[in-house]
């Protein structure tokens, strides 16, 4: 069992997430059921390893039959405004981070600061709703049932992974983990990480995004459509936020239309148009 007092389980960016870990599964997947292909699918910082994954290991995308991205995070340029605090004081984030392997309050899902101010205190409820609002979209239709899924938000993670993140917000750019110069010279052989080859993503590539979505804003969604070779269809939904995705009480349709998009074989899909939800 990995624990967090394991040092070496905690070193790894998005990087090792997407190349081995987002392999591995696929890998055992095929195994057990015997099928030559699955149908992948993952919701923001999942479909980014999704999008790493296959870029890394092109070689993967033979055994990917749809991919399925919900609000993506790959460039990270247009983020909102609200987040631009991490460029202009980089230290409030990334400074007292540095020396440590993962944060040590998100170790224990059951033990979190946030989880525990939401669960069972029905009037922080409106408050962790309000707080959602403003980090995820000013559309957080939600369903006030489902609020205490907040109870093990966020899980644990390493700090590699969120200075990953940090580190894109930055650059401006969908590439590797950026180590320093001399790090990046011993990693990469050059002073900058490289971006993600997103030639290399062929398998067949469904989006859903939002309008008012301020962590995967519609600019960088542009951006991630152009780049990848074999989008099939793009559906943007108006009034969600980046987290409606996972709690809007409206997600029965958007639901069924992926249903759809699985099940129906491609050649005789109607449904390949590009669509847009209120």
């Amino acid at each position: 069992m990995v624990t967090p007092l394991k040092n070496v389980s905690w070193n790894f960016s998005f990087d090792e997430l997407g190349i081995y870990d987002t392999t591995a599964g696929i890998d055992y997947i095929l195994n057990k059921t015997g099928h030559d292909k699955l149908h992948m699918g993952g919701y923001s910082f999942g479909a980014t390893i999704c999008l790493i994954a296959l870029a890394e290991r092109p070689e993967y995308n033979d055994k990917i039959d749809k991919l399925i991205l919900i609000v993506p995070t790959a460039r990270m340029k247009y983020y909102d405004r609200r987040l631009i605090i991490l460029k202009i004081f980089p230290y409030l984030f990334h400074r007292p981070l540095r020396g440590l392997e993962y944060i040590p309050k998100m170790k224990q899902p059951d033990n979190q600061w946030f989880g525990n101010q939401c669960k069972n205190k029905k009037y922080m409820k409106w408050f962790c709703i309000y707080a959602m609002d403003v980090l995820q979209g000013n559309y957080l239709a939600i369903d006030y049932e489902t609020i205490d899924i907040l109870k093990t938000y966020p899980q644990p993670t390493s700090i590699k992974v969120m200075t990953h993140y940090y580190q894109l917000i930055l650059a401006d750019h969908f590439r590797k983990y950026d180590y320093g110069k001399k790090g990046n010279i011993k990693y990469y052989h050059s002073n900058t990480p490289p971006d993600y080859d997103l030639s290399k993503v062929m398998a067949a590539t469904y989006i859903y995004h939002s309008k008012y979505d301020v962590i995967a804003p519609p600019k960088d969604i542009k951006w991630l459509i152009k780049r990848l070779p074999n989008v099939k269809n793009v559906t943007m939904v108006k009034k969600f936020s980046h987290m409606g995705f996972a709690t809007s009480p409206h997600l029965r349709p958007i639901n069924i239309l992926i249903a759809k998009q699985l099940l129906v074989d491609d050649c005789n899909n109607d449904m390949l148009s590009n669509k847009t939800y209120s």
